[in-house]
């Protein structure tokens, strides 16, 4: 929902969706850069870009992704620990970032009239989203639906056994740092 708030919604960049009207066509000659591939959203974000029919997905992951995030859409994936990314691409660029802007070093500056850039930050829940978030339900579910279809992979699962009394270790492997897998918790769970 992250994502498809950041692409679709008008506090976004307000993008036609891909289930709208020549919305999968949006991206057409179009780059889009979406640091931190391998995370939960970025994946997503590799995923909704490649449905709205983005010609250039440029992401940046650890080596060992490289191949995944090329599988779900990526059009080129950059090593992360590299200093300076922006001259990899080229042309018109839509920029989707995670929250943390310090975190990121671009050698683009904001404002350009080529560069679009949008910061994801947690925006909570509020019933106008649900433009964005009802008609993604419905075509993220059933027999028809993207995943059903291939068109969205599922972030993969990395389960830390042992219910709500592991949640401790759950949130010191995601301080550790994970890369590709989303870490989960069965609250209920043994």
């Amino acid at each position: 929902m992250t994502v498809a708030t950041g692409l679709y919604h008008k506090t976004g960049l307000g993008l036609a969706a891909p289930w709208d009207k020549n919305g999968d066509q949006i991206g057409k000659r179009k780059t889009t850069v979406i640091l931190g591939g391998s995370s939960s959203v970025g994946q997503y974000a590799i995923q909704l870009a490649r449905l709205s029919g983005f010609d250039h997905i440029v992401t940046s992951s650890s080596p060992s992704q490289f191949d995944f995030l090329k599988s779900l859409g990526a059009t080129e994936v950059l090593d992360r620990s590299e200093a300076t990314t922006a001259d990899k691409f080229g042309g018109k660029v839509i920029v989707v970032m995670p929250a943390d802007e310090k975190a990121v070093k671009l050698s683009v500056e904001e404002g350009k009239p080529e560069v679009t850039i949008v910061s994801i930050l947690g925006l909570g829940s509020h019933p106008e989203y649900r433009y964005v978030s009802e008609p993604l339900a419905a075509h993220l579910g059933g027999e028809e639906g993207y995943v059903a279809q291939g068109k969205i992979v599922l972030n993969r699962p990395e389960v830390v056994e042992g219910g709500l009394e592991k949640v401790e270790e759950a949130l010191k492997r995601n301080k550790e740092g994970v890369s590709g897998v989303k870490v989960v918790i069965r609250p209920n769970g043994p």
